[in-house]
């Protein structure tokens, strides 16, 4: 039922991602790594009853609910990571505005 809809917007995804990249807006890993979801997504869209089955092995009742919980940890990981890198330049500013205030001092 879902099948159509995946592909259209996995495919519209791929190329809407290609064109930033030529427009240099995104980097090379980035785009691999789209490319490799939307394509995992179409192929997930194909293979309805692998999902059932991985579900029900791993303890979900639905392949749905697998997919849902699967982007959820996908997304609180890469919201950890962008607070990581947050962090992380709010030190590297710290430190450069040291290094500049004691430069003005002198």
């Amino acid at each position: 039922m879902y099948q159509p809809a995946a592909i259209i917007i996995g495919i519209i995804a791929i190329y809407y991602a290609h064109r930033k990249y030529k427009n240099h807006e995104i980097h090379l890993g980035l785009i691999v790594l789209w490319d490799i979801f939307f394509i995992l997504m179409i192929v997930v869209s194909f293979l309805g009853d692998f999902t059932t089955f991985m579900s029900n092995y791993i303890g979900f009742r639905r392949g749905l609910d697998l997919i849902f919980s699967a982007a959820l940890a996908i997304l609180l990981y890469f919201s950890f990571k962008t607070a990581q890198k947050v962090e992380d330049l709010n030190d590297n500013i710290y430190k450069l505005n040291s290094i500049i205030d004691k430069n003005n001092k002198k």
